[in-house]
């Protein structure tokens, strides 16, 4: 393989990796098909070689950091699986996308409607969908485009699978050429359509009187496809002539759809993946990609985010007690502490502020398990530092939020976040106030001695109605 042992070499300088990793993957590069090392999934990957998805996800994002593989940026239809954009940055991307398959406009989510997987580079191997427009017309269609995760609800019928049974015809008519294309056709709706250009546009099919035509001629002039506007086409053998007049080769595919086409609004159902959500709030991505994790001039929408607030009791009273400098140094280091245990339980620490840190997490019962141990540790911390300086109060609170850039880094804003640091502001010391919208119940929560909880109704600034909250108390030792 081009250069894959030197630029493993910088890989394994970064971090120790599970045992077998780095060579299961050269064996992959090496051996493995095209298919294989196009859109690579994490987690299946993960889950087929028996490693933690977070140590495939970081070998992962070194190996991109090293052209090793490609990162890739997908915007993907939920509807019908389609990739209807792909990107190697973030910044890229817009808040509004429109599926020319499902002819429906969405606004997009870091959730769900953001794939993010790898792709060999081509300076270490070349596979065929480097060159889209070589690839054969199945390829193109079915792996190039559409994603192989979507599956039916309730089923494991695979979307391009299940547009397989309704492929009426794959055709690729060729520059300055004529071709003519015959299928049979049921009451419904035929699809015709071009996926290179990002263009499609169907007939009306039915057995009714109101049949207008059993022959179309459509062209191309190498900007847009035209034929004639509101034909409905015969149930039956149907005619289609193509007039192709541009330079280049005009893949076309025609698909029966049914009769709700164009009402039906089902979702598919989605095989674990790598979501925009979840690499913006992954420290090594942050690490490696610093420059290029900035989102363009849309804010980007979340809609399920939790966020942790903690700040410190008395801390002008500490700057004044202990002086400026021995103070500074002491929420330093605490500010490390807390680091690494949000690191730990998956979280993202996104800034401090002032004496006060703002971090995320995807999932809200590591939010709270996390902040219980850093009680702890805070608690062993001012032990070491033989007194009790250091006093602190949490909240936590879920739900939408918008990404953004501000100073070259992703931040978050909205009223989730606004909650949130209200929330915090509520905690007394050695206590973590948290929201029931983040779903943890008092009755599950486990507690030690020295440990309390407390149901409360409470008004915060900016909220008209009142948020319940648990007051989790920790009793210093």
């Amino acid at each position: 393989m081009n250069g894959l042992e030197e630029k493993l070499k910088v890989v394994n300088e970064k971090r120790e990796w599970p045992n077998g990793l780095v060579l299961k993957f050269i064996h992959l590069v090496e051996y493995d098909d095209d298919d294989s090392l196009y859109r690579m999934n994490p987690y299946t990957i993960a889950s087929k070689w028996q490693y933690s998805t977070s140590d495939c996800i970081d070998f992962f994002l070194h190996c991109s950091r090293e052209s090793i593989l490609i990162l890739n940026w997908r915007l993907i239809c939920s509807r019908c699986g389609d990739s209807i954009e792909d990107f190697r940055k973030l910044k890229d991307f817009h808040s509004h996308f429109y599926c020319t398959f499902c002819r429906r406009e969405y606004e997009s989510y870091l959730d769900d409607y953001i794939l993010v997987d790898f792709t060999i580079h081509p300076t270490v191997r070349k596979i065929k969908f480097h060159n889209p427009n070589e690839l054969s017309l199945e390829d193109f269609y079915y792996k190039y485009h559409f994603s192989r995760e979507g599956h039916f609800p309730g089923s494991r019928l695979l979307l391009t699978d299940w547009l397989k049974s309704l492929e009426l015809s794959l055709v690729d008519v060729k520059e300055n050429s004529k071709q003519i294309v015959k299928f049979q056709t049921k009451p419904g709706y035929v699809i015709v359509n071009n996926l290179m250009l990002g263009s499609e546009f169907y007939y009306s099919t039915n057995e009714e009187e109101k049949v207008t035509a059993s022959e179309l001629t459509i062209s191309f002039d190498g900007k847009q496809i035209r034929g004639p506007e509101n034909a409905v086409l015969k149930s039956g053998e149907n005619t289609i002539y193509f007039e192709n007049a541009s330079q280049s080769n005009l893949p076309l595919a025609f698909f029966q759809m049914g009769q709700d086409f164009l009402t039906s609004e089902f979702q598919l159902e989605f095989d674990p993946f790598l979501t925009g959500k979840q690499l913006i709030t992954n420290k090594t991505y942050n690490q490696l990609f610093q420059t290029e994790a900035v989102i363009g001039p849309d804010a980007l929408k979340i809609r399920d985010l939790t966020f942790f607030f903690s700040d410190l009791k008395g801390s002008t009273a500490l700057y004044e007690r202990i002086g400026d400098i021995k103070a500074f140094s002491l929420v330093q280091s605490h500010f490390e502490e807390i680091a690494k245990v949000i690191k730990e339980y998956n979280g993202y620490f996104v800034k401090t502020i002032g004496d006060a840190i703002m971090a995320v997490f995807l999932n809200a019962n590591d939010a709270f398990v996390a902040s219980r141990l850093i009680l702890e540790v805070i608690a062993e911390f001012n032990r070491r530092h033989h007194s009790n300086d250091i006093l602190l109060k949490i909240g936590i609170h879920r739900g939408p939020a918008i990404a953004v850039t501000l100073n070259e880094k992703i931040d978050y804003f909205g009223q989730t976040v606004n909650i949130a640091a209200r929330i915090q502001g509520l905690a007394e010391e050695n206590e973590i106030c948290i929201s029931k919208e983040t779903g943890i119940q008092k009755a599950n929560v486990s507690l030690s001695l020295g440990e309390s909880i407390l149901e409360e109704s409470v008004f915060v600034k900016g909220v008209v109605q009142p948020i319940d909250i648990l007051r989790f108390h920790k009793n210093a030792t």
